[in-house]
Parts: structure tokens; sequence; C-alpha cells
């Protein structure tokens, strides 16, 4: 029918005539307003979503709080949820949010919020249910068409995501959240200092994903440091044997470097010979 339409304002057909009011390619249903400008893309993953400590059970209780601890850390920064656009990775999820909400709320409070949120779930949950999790964070122009979402800046993110620096920290640290920022987003939206977030939190670091030599800034939250006691230092050798040590029983009494009293010297300790 389009084909004989020869952009007139009325279409005959079999039945009835269409009158065209306004022409819409195609493509552009599947463009929301904000493709290909500057967007926050926020990508997450859970650590050891696949470990043999999980069960299918465990794994769907892990993807559901997941997407309740997103919901309610967008929902208590003021950046609304449904407003962005957010796919699925199985192990975590992938967030567009739009170019008028400014990159700062996303980097901070949403991020601390998220942080938190974690830690009340980590510290109720068992070990199959616990939710370690890897976040990248970066900003730059995103498209949308029929087949998806492309844009260098959703390379970059999911380059940081998977960086090795990033998934050590949180295995060595056995934190809820290690969160890497890309080197615009820190310095446009958390070096100010100006959130709940410290920047003096932050390192660093530099390393090399394929083809890409990135330098990001990184965050640690909920970190679990080891219970080890330190081993008390040895008394210093004063080139002489040991005092005996003298136990007192009954009433004792002390005036100034006097101690009177009833006592016995313990012998596994030779005493000092003062001579």
């Amino acid at each position: 029918m389009l084909d004989n339409w020869r952009r007139r304002g009325v279409v005959p057909t079999a039945r009835h005539d269409l009158t065209i009011t306004r022409v819409r390619p195609l493509d552009t249903l599947h463009r929301p307003a904000w493709s290909s400008l500057n967007c926050s893309v926020l990508y997450t993953d859970v650590a050891g979503f696949s470990a043999p400590v999980r069960t299918e059970a465990d794994r769907q209780v892990v993807r559901d709080r997941l997407y309740d601890l997103l919901r309610g850390a967008f929902a208590d920064s003021g950046v609304s949820w449904a407003a962005c656009y957010h796919e699925d990775r199985g192990d975590g999820a992938l967030v567009i949010v739009p170019p008028e909400v400014p990159t700062r709320a996303v980097a901070d409070p949403l991020l601390a919020l998220l942080a938190a949120e974690l830690r009340r779930h980590n510290r109720r949950a068992a070990a199959p249910v616990r939710i370690q999790l890897r976040a990248a964070l970066h900003v730059g122009p995103v498209s949308r068409d029929a087949e998806g979402l492309n844009g260098d800046a959703i390379i970059h993110t999911a380059r940081m995501l998977d960086a090795p620096p990033l998934r050590e920290a949180l295995r060595a640290a056995e934190a809820d959240l290690a969160f890497m920022a890309s080197a615009h987003v820190y310095e446009t939206a958390l070096r100010s200092d100006a959130g709940l977030l410290d920047p003096a939190t932050f390192t660093q670091v530099s390393f090399r994903v394929k083809e890409s030599q990135i330098t990001a800034w990184m965050h640690v939250a909920g970190s679990r440091p080891g219970t080890a006691v330190a081993e008390a230092a040895p008394p210093p050798d004063t080139g002489r044997p040991p005092s005996p040590i003298t136990h007192f029983h009954d009433q004792v009494n002390v005036d100034g470097d006097f101690v009177i009293g009833t006592k016995f010297v313990d012998r596994a300790r030779p005493p000092v010979n003062r001579t």
C-alpha cells in the first residue's frame, strides 16, 4: 500500500481511505529520546554468581534481591528507575541513565546507598545468597536501535567492570561492593567531595583490557579485614637472666614501691644473683 502512496495526504485502500498526518520511520520506534546523547552508563555484576555453593534456587534469590537493592538505591537517591533503560545480563544489570539526570547523582549518593543496601543484606545472608557486587560507571554517547545498544561508552564501562584490579580488590577485601569510576566521572562528579563518598577513599589504577589502556578510580566498600591477632613483641634482651616470678596470697599491702604479703617464689625461673 505505501509503495503507491507517493507522499499524498490520502491513500486509497480496498475498503477505506487512510489519511496520513505524520510519517515516522519504523526504525525510530526503537530509538528513545536519549539515543545518541551523553548518558550515564552503570554496569553491575555479581561475583561468583555460578559458584558451586549456589543452587538454582539460590541464584534466583540473588537475582531477585539484586534488583530489589538496585531499585531501592535508585529510589532513595532520587533517580527514577522507571525513567532509565536497563538490560538484564544474567548475573548483573546494565543501566542507561538518561542525560537529564546528572552523573553526579548516579555516582553519589546512589552508589553509596547501594553499598549500604548490600551491607544490610549481607549481614543477614548465608553464604549461598551473599552478594558481592562489582560496578562500573562511565558517561558518554549511547545509541539504541532495533537490535539493542551500542556505543564506545558501553564498551569502556564493560572493560572497567572486567578489570583485573577490580576483581582482585573485591576478592581480597571480601567486600560488599567494588566500584570503578572512569577518570572523567571521578574528575567531574566525585573529586569535589560534595557527597557521601570521600574521594580520598578512591585509588587510581591503570590497566590494560584487550586493546584498551585504561586509567580509572576504584573504591571498595564494606570490606571484611582478617581477624588475625598480631603476635606480641618479644621482651628486650638485657643480657641478664630473668627474675623469678613471685606470687602473693592472702592479704597484700602496697606502700610506694614496697609490696608486703604472704608469698612464694616460682622456681621455674632461676633467681637473680644480686651479690
